[in-house]
């Protein structure tokens, strides 16, 4: 018998069986080729995704930081205009500020006064004389001069732990307050842990000073910080 007396579906059958493996090779190839342009698809979106996230991210940062700088710039007209503000108007200030409506996350705006350790014992008696009754300044060390936290609100029971604290003596905060002491700009703090939390909770927080000049004068050195 030869190949023409076989049945023509015999003949077919090798035929049939490479183009059956060939189609098979061909749609294992699509289907990789389809996977990989599909991972890569959703790579590319979920990166456009993030670098959009991250860009809207640090906008609302920056405007944040902005409106804090225009918290802490009104404070400084504050003493421009009055050029001693009591406690009593700084409270009243902050007040008027509003800064859990308008401001969410700032935990205080505060008032720093560079003192003399020769005038540190009269400073003590006055700020006591205006309520502060357990007021001191710390930590003490060698001076001259000392940076102590005056006036500090909303007057919350955190807040007031701040009062007295120098934070001139740490130097995270001293290195943001002689920045912006010698170049006249805002400045923010690297993380630090208030004084007013607890040690334990480990919170993440900064400060931003802005400098105040009586008379226009660098030596006399006040700073207002949030």
């Amino acid at each position: 018998m030869n190949k023409k007396d076989l049945p023509l579906l015999q003949l077919l059958k090798p035929r049939n069986a490479w183009v059956a493996w060939l189609l098979l090779v061909v749609a294992i190839a699509v289907t990789v080729v389809s996977w990989q342009f599909s991972i890569r698809l959703v790579e590319d979106r979920t990166e456009a995704r993030f670098r959009t996230q991250s860009l809207q991210l640090k906008t609302a940062i920056e405007e944040r930081l902005l409106n804090y700088e225009q918290v802490l710039a009104g404070s400084a007209g504050l003493f421009a205009v009055a050029g001693e503000v009591s406690r009593e108007q700084w409270r009243e200030y902050v007040h008027k500020v509003d800064i859990n409506r308008y401001y969410p996350g700032i935990q205080g705006i505060g008032y720093v006064e560079r003192i003399e350790v020769r005038g540190m014992a009269d400073h003590i008696a006055s700020v006591r004389a205006e309520g502060v009754y357990k007021y001191l300044v710390k930590p003490l060390g060698a001076g001259p001069y000392y940076y102590p936290m005056v006036y500090l609100e909303p007057g919350t029971e955190s807040n007031r732990k701040a009062l007295g604290y120098d934070a001139f003596s740490d130097p995270v905060h001293r290195k943001a307050m002689e920045q912006s002491r010698d170049n006249a700009i805002p400045t923010v703090t690297a993380k630090v842990v208030l004084v007013q939390e607890e040690l334990e909770e480990g919170q993440a927080s900064f400060l931003m000073y802005y400098p105040v000049y009586q008379g226009g004068e660098v030596p006399e050195i006040r700073l207002s910080a949030v």
